[in-house]
């Protein structure tokens, strides 16, 4: 690792990433990223990721990059006993949670680097980081960005699973990521999450630790002009954005073709859905084929060029955690919103101003057909709320809100060292 020369007014930031970084590939990604370059804005920054690390280095030229690591993580097998040993004995390195992978050769350079180095704040991007290393680390401020809950996740699909074999195969989910945050999250690490609603439900875990709420942030790629909000007003085509292999986005284009979209096309035949995003599923392609005017666009390199041309998001979301990237992305390119209130969680949205929020799918259809039938002007009034809203999720607005609570958590330590 290259030495970095500490500039003494600037905070010296460790940071642990959750996964090997191979590119914007869902929303974990979005976040840290966007994270990450507003921390380098303001702070010398070191940077621990298991494999790969080229991408990082390409990002962040003038950060401390650890050298690339193994990307195979351990892979515990699964049985009845193996859970429940883990349930009662929990060891770190045999958690089964999702997306709680553990790599031993990661593990090593990130406790030999803890050994040697100081810095001013740690921040560990998901669980795993915060279970597996938080450990190593002494005399230092930690922050934990939880990112999308998996509680949240957990609990939502306890509240729509369709069998009781699935609802108690949920809690028993539940249970277990409570035994497992109580017993590997200490009182010193702050907790970061997307939404308040996400906040109440960690607090309820850990009620000791510091929990604060800071949402995703997005970039705004266009100008809202009045050439701009024409087209949009003109244009006929309704927009559904997301990783297409995502359970819960799955769910929700089901909803929509089976539920809303018939009667959408019958009350307004030209309309057009278009479902933008990664890798979409067997489940998503097969459903998409059955109906008229829907066309799936996979795998886009901007997924910004289909919100520009489009009139409206629909977007009832029924499952998952955190904040609704899709969402974030509509209001920056003025694009109004149908939703429901899972879908607007942690979004300042509100019914009529920015697009409506509905929940039956009755109330969703008249929703929709509502804001596509607006006359121009007030087309135009609803679309410029929309891009009023967005800026209060800047990137550069969180990344104050992210930087501020560090920088309160140094200067209070070392007040208490003096």
């Amino acid at each position: 690792m290259r030495c970095l020369e500490r500039d003494q007014n600037r905070m010296h930031i460790k940071i642990v990433l959750s996964e090997p970084y191979a590119g914007m590939t869902s929303g974990a990604p979005t976040r840290y990223i966007g994270m990450i370059n507003e921390l380098y804005q303001r702070a010398h920054l070191s940077i621990f990721a298991p494999g790969d690390t080229g991408l990082l280095k390409q990002l962040f030229p003038n950060a401390v990059i650890c050298r690339s690591t193994s990307s195979e993580p351990v892979r515990n097998k699964l049985s009845i006993s193996a859970f429940l040993f883990s349930f009662i004995y929990p060891v770190r390195e045999k958690i089964f949670l999702p997306m709680c992978d553990f790599f031993p050769e990661f593990d090593t350079l990130v406790k030999e680097d803890a050994t040697r180095s100081k810095y001013d704040a740690v921040y560990y991007f998901g669980l795993n980081t915060t279970v597996y290393y938080s450990k190593y680390d002494r005399n230092v401020v930690k922050v934990a960005d939880f990112c999308d809950s998996l509680l949240r996740h957990y609990n939502s699909n306890c509240k729509h699973a369709h069998t009781i074999k699935k609802k108690i195969i949920t809690l028993v989910d539940i249970a277990y990521l409570y035994r497992i945050k109580k017993k590997f999250i200490s009182k010193d690490i702050s907790i970061i999450v997307t939404t308040e609603t996400d906040a109440e439900c960690i607090k309820r875990i850990i009620p000791d630790n510091q929990i604060k709420s800071i949402p995703n942030g997005i970039y705004s790629p266009y100008t809202i002009d009045e050439n701009y909000l024409l087209n949009k007003w003109k244009s006929k085509e309704i927009i559904f954005c997301g990783s297409l292999n995502y359970k819960p986005n799955v769910r929700s284009i089901e909803y929509i073709l089976n539920n809303l979209w018939k009667e959408i096309r019958n009350r307004l035949p030209g309309v057009h859905l278009s479902i933008v995003g990664r890798d979409p599923s067997q489940e998503v392609i097969d459903i998409a084929e059955k109906y008229d005017g829907v066309t799936i666009h996979k795998n886009v390199p901007d997924v910004f060029e289909y919100y520009k041309t489009a009139k409206l998001t629909l977007s009832p979301l029924f499952s998952g955690g955190g904040i609704k990237n899709k969402i974030l992305e509509s209001l920056t390119t003025a694009t109004p919103i149908v939703t429901n209130k899972e879908g607007a969680i942690g979004i300042d949205i509100k019914s009529e101003t920015h697009g409506l929020v509905k929940e039956s799918p009755e109330e969703l259809i008249s929703a929709t057909i509502n804001v596509l039938t607006l006359e121009k002007q007030a087309y135009f009034e609803m679309s410029r709320q929309c891009s009023q809203l967005s800026k209060e999720y800047s990137w550069n607005h969180i990344g104050d809100l992210l930087y501020q609570m560090i920088l309160k958590g140094v200067e209070n330590k070392n007040t208490k060292n003096d």
